[in-house]
């Protein structure tokens, strides 16, 4: 079980390494330091679900701008960084156990499943939280609109 949890640990690091690296490379599309929700979420690879939720709980910052017809919701670039950097450190600090060269990949396995099994299973609560929050959002959504343009149907009815 702890060689999944490594498994995981690895996967993870490489993924928002990568993730990292592409907000980085592409963090030069915003205007004066912002990303409109689409944009944050296509160079972070997150979902715009996703991002409001990190927006709803003040973890991402966002500012109204004004075109010529609409308003627009856009995140700081710095802000999506900063998130995407603190959920990878989140993950490679779990993995502390110094590599020797002289080890081999077998041994480093073990070695860094008998550290921190216990950090593995909060990450792992933490991650399972998060994707049954997401999913049940998406769920909600889903349903929601049906009923929402059911009841503007019904609306534009009444008003003709």
């Amino acid at each position: 079980m702890s060689s999944v949890f490594t498994l995981l640990k690895e996967v993870s690091n490489k993924v928002s390494n990568k993730v990292s690296n592409k907000v980085s490379n592409r963090v030069k599309q915003g205007v004066n330091g912002l990303l409109t929700i689409k944009e944050a979420s296509t160079i972070a690879g997150l979902t715009e679900t996703s991002i409001y939720r990190y927006i709803r709980k003040g973890k991402l910052t966002c500012q109204t701008v004004s075109d010529n017809v609409r308003q627009v919701k856009k995140v700081s670039k710095s802000d999506l960084i900063k998130i995407l950097n603190s959920n990878g450190q989140t993950v490679s600090n779990t993995c502390q156990t110094p590599v020797k060269q002289s080890q081999t990949p077998v041994e480093q396995v073990s070695n860094r499943s008998k550290q921190g099994d216990k950090q593995e299973e909060t990450l792992t609560a933490e991650k399972i939280k998060d994707v049954i929050e997401e999913y049940f959002e998406n769920k909600q959504t889903k349903l929601m609109k049906p009923l929402e343009e059911q009841a503007i149907f019904i609306a534009g009815e009444l008003k003709n």
